[in-house]
């Protein structure tokens, strides 16, 4: 299915382009999608390594990092042990012989290839199959405690309810396990040692709370669930930084981040190329290294010369004079940037019936927990100058609506797509001993910013 990029790689093909033009381009294989035993296959290592690096089975509960796969390396070392030279290097790398379909695609790195699998490896594998199960254990193995809490979670509308509990569901999807991710650590929250919420928090979370997990892990092995944590879909987490972030964004300020990337890619593009001239003029040449010092008084040398160029421009040519950002860099570098639009003014959306048309302020400062209503709702019309032809009373009569969606204003660094925060106020209703059956009593939930008292939530 792949053959036909090894000669469109390498000789090129052209194709129609989005603006209409022809042009010669060189398809290349760049990303790979399989799963778990796939992806063993394609990079030709054993089950119990990494497809990424080549960290020995013992070490891949560890946060050290092991030096990645290299497709050259891999090569040659199949390649001899297909003649029976039997290299230290094949057992070093934990590699099986197989023929692999990569080996003469043009610029393939098939280790960079393999993308995360977050159904199998994130949600089904490490939370689903491993981290709920030890912190269930962590409570005494007390599955009747972990059901008790998610039956009462209070009900919020993005928010799934298992109000039968976990224990009994023996079939569980990806969707399932996302819903549960959103509330599992209050789940957790003071029915376990402080340290397994701390393990939970940095496995829900990201990247440097990662590292947490890895800090706090031992109390599985203090507990008694485990013996040690080399599990292949647990070290896998670790490349996923690698895989989906972007050098270009680290190497930027973090503000208008798109120039900053285009500019860094030219810069790398010019950098292999004029590389690659000195290994043809020069063979064996490799670049003098310099000393941070000098590296940073050359670069602070530069910036000034650029800087008095472009005073001297704007002095012999005050037309031309440009608006420099700080970490502007060489005019050749230059990208032409996109006109900002100005941040839209925020809006708001309701539903076309209130859900609760006709209360006074009298019942809404009762049954809502609002007694306030009538000194904000003066003060608001006051703030805008409003005389208001009839004085709100507590007789006076209000629509109330369950929900209003308000459009924030558009970033244009971020995206172009309008985004919406969601407010919702839901009347509590206690709960009630029906002829169906118990119904759980609602109420809003509110998110409380300060000093949280429980430092593992």
């Amino acid at each position: 299915m792949l053959k036909s990029l090894k000669a469109a790689g390498s000789a090129g093909m052209e194709m129609d382009c989005a603006n209409g033009f022809v042009r010669k381009v060189f398809p290349i294989l760049a990303a790979y999608i399989a799963d778990y035993p796939e992806q063993y296959l394609v990079c030709c290592c054993m089950e119990n390594s990494c497809p990424g690096c080549s960290c020995g089975p013992k070490e891949r509960g560890d946060t050290s990092d092991a030096p990645v796969r290299n497709p050259v390396e891999t090569l040659a070392a199949l390649s001899a042990q297909s003649r029976g030279e039997y290299p230290t290097e094949f057992v070093d790398q934990n590699l099986r012989p197989i023929n692999p379909f990569w080996a003469d695609f043009p610029h393939c790195n098939i280790f960079a290839c393999i993308t995360p699998d977050l159904l199998h490896e994130l949600h089904n594998g490490v939370f689903g199959d491993h981290m709920v199960k030890w912190a269930t254990e962590a409570t005494g193995g007390q599955a009747d405690e972990i059901d008790q809490r998610f039956r009462a979670m209070t009900l919020h509308p993005t928010l799934r309810h298992f109000k039968k509990g976990i224990s009994m569901t023996s079939q569980w999807t990806g969707t399932e396990h996302k819903n549960m991710e959103k509330v599992f650590l209050g789940v957790l929250a003071h029915a376990t040692d402080p340290a397994v919420q701390l393990a939970v928090r940095g496995m829900l979370d990201f990247d440097a709370a990662w590292s947490a997990f890895h800090t706090s892990k031992d109390i599985f092995i203090k507990l008694g669930i485990r013996k040690h944590f080399n599990i292949n879909k647990i070290h896998k987490l670790k490349h996923y930084v690698d895989s989906i972030s972007k050098a270009g964004y680290n190497a930027s300020n973090k503000r208008g981040y798109t120039r900053q990337m285009t500019v860094w890619l030219r810069r790398q593009e010019a950098i292999y190329k004029f590389g690659t001239y000195l290994q043809w003029a020069v063979p064996g040449y490799s670049a003098p290294v310099e000393s941070g010092d000098d590296a940073e008084a050359e670069e602070e040398k530069e910036e000034k010369l650029d800087l008095a160029e472009e005073q001297e421009e704007a002095r012999l040519d005050p037309s031309s004079a440009v608006d420099v950002p700080e970490d502007s860099d060489d005019e050749d570098d230059e990208v032409e940037e996109m006109p900002r639009s100005q941040p839209s003014l925020p809006s708001f959306t309701l539903a076309k019936k209130p859900g609760f048309p006709t209360l006074t302020a009298e019942t809404i400062a009762a049954d809502f927990h609002a007694p306030d209503l009538l000194d904000k709702i003066a003060s608001f019309l006051e703030s805008k100058y409003i005389v208001p032809r009839l004085e709100p009373a507590a007789n006076t009569i209000f629509p109330v609506y369950k929900r209003v969606s308000i459009s924030l204003p558009l970033i244009p660094e971020v995206g172009s797509r309008d985004v919406y925060d969601k407010i919702r106020a839901v009347k509590g209703e206690p709960s009630k001993l029906t002829a169906k059956g118990h119904n759980l009593g609602v109420m809003g939930t509110p998110l409380l910013m300060g000093f949280l008292l429980h430092r593992s939530v």
